[in-house]
């Protein structure tokens, strides 16, 4: 249904028609149809955001892994499953990451968070070091606006630099969301 004009002459009184043309017209925007140049409100149905409810442990150091993310918050198109996001239908895509390393025993000397694409390509990295210091947490993250191909899969993933023991990706604090902004 589009939007449809209509016009009255000055002192006229609108006819039954027009007035209905006036509900249609009201209708169509309530639904997102009624918008002109291709313009519309309709749901964006592509978009997910998920986290881990618990600790990942036993991350292994100088080893990209990729985050356990159990719990959705959202997956309106229910394209994420076993912390694989699959994507529906091409176009550009606002993916977000973040992961919260904690490490006991040891400490952290740096930590890094990707976006994975297709089990083989890291299409944005962000990997913090410090070799002169040593903490027992760190949280990488990475964000940016990519054109993804339908069926491109994403997955988010951390590593660390650590002399000894092994790192947790904490609970609550790693997570990953995903939103197409344009086809």
């Amino acid at each position: 249904m589009a939007y449809t004009s209509w016009s009255v002459i000055y002192g006229e009184q609108p006819s039954a028609s027009k007035w209905n043309i006036l509900g249609t017209n009201d209708a169509s925007f309530n639904d997102g149809t009624g918008f002109q140049n291709g313009a519309t409100l309709k749901s964006n149905p592509y978009k997910m955001s998920a986290y881990n409810a618990t600790n990942q442990t036993g991350v292994t150091s100088n080893t990209w892994t990729t985050a356990t993310l159990g719990t959705e918050e959202f997956d309106n198109n229910n394209n994420f499953t076993s912390s694989v996001y699959t994507v529906p239908v091409a176009g550009y895509y606002l993916i977000t990451g973040q992961i919260y390393m904690d490490s006991s025993p040891g400490l952290i000397q740096g930590a890094g968070a990707r976006i994975y694409k297709n089990n083989s390509t890291a299409i944005l990295q962000n990997y913090m070091y410090d070799n002169n210091v040593s903490v027992d947490a760190w949280s990488p993250s990475v964000t940016g606006i990519f054109k993804l191909a339908a069926n491109d899969t994403i997955r988010l993933q951390g590593d660390y630099v650590m002399s000894s023991g092994t790192a947790t990706f904490a609970a609550t604090h790693t997570r990953l969301s995903i939103h197409c902004i344009s086809i």
